[in-house]
């Protein structure tokens, strides 16, 4: 059973100007993440729009990512969504693809008790021959799992070997390691700020957005520190800050834009997002060169 860990692409998900799956595009993306040597993909996350899209629409991404990255790195699929059917099977397919394991995010509009989140993630166990990650994101789903939650759900699922914590919450990501340190759990942190933050509190890696553009530099942020360079390791997360300053809180159209500035086959987000102007995508491409970065 896999441990994920290092460095895993929160990819994104290229659609046409009509909001058609664009599957050129998908292997455009794939090549130009993995030439910069991630570890792994997360496939239809947040950055990937997947809550967004169709069960079938997400099984045709799916199949395609999977099928593009062979065995060059490991690959997450993400089920996660509202209703519960749907994230069956979705995590049946998966099972059924080539995919390495799946995630899901805790159903969100309705406040579920820690019984029912543990029935959750049972259900989705049984769902799939696949390990299971939690993926918590409180900010988007209005629900936190706490280290104590996140305790009781592995605890009876035991195939659940993983989370992704996208709550940016540090202190919150280092107790859930050391709750559950007896457990072989890989703990992830979602948020690029804390990519060398993570590994010096030994978490197990980061899930990022921003290595769908720089994934060559933020695997060396990785590398860095793993082999005693604090001060490259620092330098490149000091360079992943500003460039977060610079896409401010429209992240997902501005790797778009960059990506497809970058000759990369990128196309547009999904809806609802919209995707930058040419205006303003020229602006970030150069102030993202300004940092010696791409």
């Amino acid at each position: 059973m896999i441990k994920p860990s290092g460095v895993i692409t929160a990819i994104i998900t290229p659609f046409s100007e009509k909001q058609q799956v664009d599957e050129k595009g998908i292997e455009s993306v794939v090549e130009h993440v993995l030439s910069g040597g991630v570890d792994g993909l997360f496939i239809l996350g947040t950055t990937g729009m997947g809550p967004t899209l169709s069960v079938e629409e997400r099984m045709k991404v799916a199949e395609v990512v999977v099928t593009t990255v062979g065995k060059q790195c490991f690959k997450i699929i993400h089920v996660g969504g509202l209703n519960p059917t749907d994230v069956m099977k979705l995590a049946e397919h998966a099972s059924t693809i080539g995919a390495d394991a799946v995630a899901a995010l805790t159903p969100f509009y309705y406040r579920l008790t820690t019984r029912e989140l543990v029935s959750y993630y049972k259900q989705l166990e049984q769902s799939t021959n696949l390990p299971v990650l939690i993926y918590n994101i409180p900010q988007n789903t209005g629900y936190n799992i706490t280290p104590s939650v996140t305790f009781e759900v592995v605890k009876e699922n035991s195939r659940v070997i993983g989370m992704k914590d996208s709550s940016g919450d540090l202190s919150q990501l280092i107790a859930t390691k050391n709750l559950l340190a007896g457990y072989g759990f890989a703990v992830l942190n979602g948020s690029d700020e804390l990519v060398l933050p993570s590994l010096a509190v030994g978490l197990d890696g980061s899930v990022t957005a921003l290595s769908n553009v720089i994934p060559r530099e933020i695997k060396e942020i990785d590398t860095a520190y793993k082999n005693g360079n604090l001060r490259r390791a620092f330098e490149l997360q000091r360079k992943v800050w500003k460039l977060l300053e610079i896409t401010k809180h429209n992240l997902i159209p501005v790797i778009h834009a960059i990506l497809n500035g970058l000759g990369v086959r990128a196309g547009i987000p999904h809806k609802p997002l919209n995707p930058i102007s040419e205006a303003e995508a020229h602006n970030i491409l150069q102030q993202f060169k300004e940092q010696d970065i791409i």
